[in-house]
């Protein structure tokens, strides 16, 4: 969850945060899913004061024109909207 919210990079004019972390991940590590969100609490408020808001989800299905649509899980996705201009 850190990485993936460092991976972000430090992003200005924030108005969203979406994040689906995959209930496989909370069933694996248990009482340690509370850290990992707020590590990534943590890692977000370095750039923005705009809470994570999300799911718990039981994958996610991501795909673009060139493949097929696949199914993941165990993963932590976020993403973030930046004001419109």
């Amino acid at each position: 969850a850190h990485q993936a919210v460092s991976e972000c990079g430090t992003p200005t004019d924030i108005s969203f945060c979406f994040v689906s972390d995959c209930y496989s991940r909370a069933l694996k590590l248990n009482d340690e899913i509370e850290k990992e969100l707020h590590e990534a609490e943590t890692t977000l408020k370095q750039f923005t004061n705009v809470a994570m808001e999300g799911v718990m989800a039981l994958g996610e299905v991501c795909g673009n024109e060139k493949s097929s649509l696949e199914f993941y899980n165990k993963t932590f996705v976020i993403s973030l909207t930046r004001s419109p201009e």
